[in-house]
């Protein structure tokens, strides 16, 4: 909100939200936010202590070493510290740890054979899967959806396996329910799991609630080579140096430093459990984190930029494009879902450890699952199980 407020010019904000259109005085909005006590870099609330202790706090969890001073800066306004200056937070970081900030460099650019462009949000989303940590708990693969337009991320989820046919469907859908509808076009990568979802999407769009679209001009359905589906492959290399890469090193240091036995069944299945919640949690934050930071201005680029995701997805006739989705009633989404989703799609354990597991986790808080705790919830509910037991 406040990063909308220093960047209007006018003397209305309008919310991102479908439906509200909120109008204020600029000295109104101010106001109220000096009542909610949200600061802003020019006017903060928190002093240069209180930042510089959240920003070790946070630091914590970069284990690789991997974020610079604009990441920290968007995690800084996750957890509620709004008001932290870029410059004051790069200084920071070079003053408590230099031989690390100076280390981060930020390689070699992928080059495209052309710029994406598109005519609107949900006009085109892209889907795929992404198998860089199979060396952690047995194997935790991911698969995501985002939009072209916005290049806002629709949804990202951990699973026991992602070359399923069951999943793209599964998955598409509750994109969709939460989105209100479907795009004008699904676009995956070639293989056999995408025969349903692709039947599936021809259904829903065309035969059901878009006849008048000419399937020949605009396919429901595309499959195309992974080095051309670039609105979700390029996602995927800063999510692992990022995020992922972090949590396959502290396995590794974990299972080395015996804390997890893996040949020893009940320690492989309660590790496992943790670990996929741990990297679901991970990517839930990561999503939000994305869709809220601004995309770096690019002059070449036909699609929206200097904005974040939410903002183009949420207002997109304000950035010259059109909201191409195509509603489907919630109800409907809602009977397909419970049609394409298998009982055990997100269960990686068996049936008695992940009862026992719930059960435990829910008795002990639900505690934040991160790189720095999750090994030590894997010991609560390992001790849990080792008491019960005699």
């Amino acid at each position: 909100m406040t990063s909308i407020i220093c960047r209007s010019r006018e003397l209305h904000l309008y919310g991102h939200c479908p439906g509200y259109s909120l109008r204020a005085r600029r000295t109104t909005l101010y106001r109220w936010l000096d009542r909610l006590k949200l600061g802003t870099p020019r006017k903060p609330v928190h002093s240069d202590t209180e930042v510089g202790e959240a920003i070790v706090r946070l630091l914590q969890e970069d284990v690789l070493h991997r974020w610079g001073a604009a990441r920290v800066k968007v995690k800084l306004q996750m957890s509620g510290v709004t008001d932290a200056r870029r410059g004051f937070v790069r200084d920071f970081m070079r003053t408590g740890d230099e031989y690390h900030v100076t280390g981060r460099t930020p390689g070699k650019k992928q080059i495209h054979k052309t710029s994406l462009w598109s005519i609107g949000v949900s006009e085109e989303w892209s889907g795929d899967g992404f198998e860089k940590l199979q060396r952690v708990a047995g194997g935790l693969p991911c698969w995501g959806l985002r939009d072209k337009a916005s290049r806002r991320f629709l949804g990202l989820w951990v699973l026991p396996n992602v070359r399923l046919g069951v999943v793209p469907p599964a998955l598409y859908l509750r994109a969709a329910r939460k989105a209100g509808g479907v795009p004008l076009r699904l676009v995956l990568d070639k293989g056999t799991e995408t025969i349903q979802v692709g039947a599936l999407a021809k259904a829903l769009s065309r035969l059901a609630y878009a006849p008048n679209i000419d399937p020949e001009v605009l396919p429901p359905f595309l499959q195309i080579k992974s080095i051309y589906n670039i609105t979700i492959e390029r996602s995927w290399r800063g999510l692992f140096n990022d995020e992922l890469e972090a949590i396959a090193l502290v396995w590794d240091a974990g299972i080395r430093a015996g804390i997890c036995r893996p040949h020893i069944q009940l320690e492989y299945f309660l590790a496992r459990w943790v670990w996929a919640r741990t990297v679901q949690c991970k990517l839930d934050q990561y999503v939000a984190e994305r869709n809220s930071s601004k995309i770096r201005q690019q002059t070449r680029s036909h699609l929206p930029c200097g904005l974040s995701p939410n903002e183009i997805w949420f207002n997109p006739q304000e950035h010259h494009l059109d909201n191409c989705l195509i509603p489907v009633p919630a109800h409907i989404l809602d009977d397909l879902i419970e049609q394409y989703t298998p009982p055990k799609l997100f269960q990686f354990v068996p049936d008695d450890v992940d009862h026992f597991a719930s059960r435990v986790y829910l008795a002990l808080g639900e505690p934040i699952l991160n790189v720095n705790t999750a090994w030590d919830v894997y010991e609560r509910l390992m001790a849990r199980a080792e008491h019960d037991a005699c």
